[in-house]
């Protein structure tokens, strides 16, 4: 019996190839789609770790005069659009830390060292700030500190432009040297023997 050489021409051998091309980029893709489908159905696990994880930090560095993580931590839940209300992170030392438009309702900050750090919109309804420090130019536009305690807190060259301090109590250990409380709310609040030197104090609502 006679074998007949079987040849391709250059026609069949491009079709071949561009099928064989397309079979393997439809196996990649549905590989991508397997993968993206298991890693959806997981993300609420994963989250809840992140989270979870995020939180056990804060707790443990609780009161250590170091960052020790909590700047990301703090980010990381705010990413998942945690609340911090009655958040407890006194004596941190945190740099760069954004939090605008957070719930940081009765959370306390005290002995806390700011710097760089944002806060505009933010809820700091009956925050413990007591002997904070703000520098570098930490802002507070916009946010609401009602009934807020900064008792020896230093917020020199902040800004608090339009914030709502009714109810705040000071002392004469607290600071506003260079600060900017532009159309702040200052109803109700006790600032008497606060340190307003060089203080920015335009459009108050209200005078104490």
């Amino acid at each position: 019996m006679r074998l007949h050489k079987f040849q391709l021409s250059q026609r069949h051998v491009r079709l071949l190839k561009f099928w064989a091309e397309y079979v393997g980029a439809i196996l990649t893709a549905g590989s991508i789609i397997v993968s993206a489908a298991f890693y959806l159905k997981d993300r609420p696990t994963r989250q809840a770790a992140s989270i979870l994880a995020a939180w056990n930090l804060i707790a443990e560095m609780d009161e250590q005069h170091i960052d020790g993580g909590r700047t990301e931590a703090l980010l990381e839940l705010r990413s998942h659009h945690v609340s911090f209300a009655g958040l407890r992170v006194d004596d941190a030392i945190l740099q760069d830390v954004d939090l605008s438009g957070t719930d940081l309702s009765d959370s306390s900050f005290r002995g806390v060292r700011f710097s760089h750090s944002q806060m505009r919109n933010s809820n700091l309804t009956r925050a413990d700030l007591r002997q904070a420090v703000f520098s570098d130019g930490c802002d507070f536009g916009d946010a609401q500190l009602n009934d807020v305690k900064v008792s020896g807190a230093r917020l020199a060259l902040c800004t608090l432009d339009g914030a709502n301090l009714q109810g705040a109590s000071a002392d004469s250990g607290t600071s506003f040297d260079g600060a900017s409380l532009k159309g702040a709310d200052i109803t109700n609040s006790e600032f008497q023997r606060t340190n307003f030197d060089n203080t920015v104090l335009s459009n108050l609502l209200s005078t104490w």
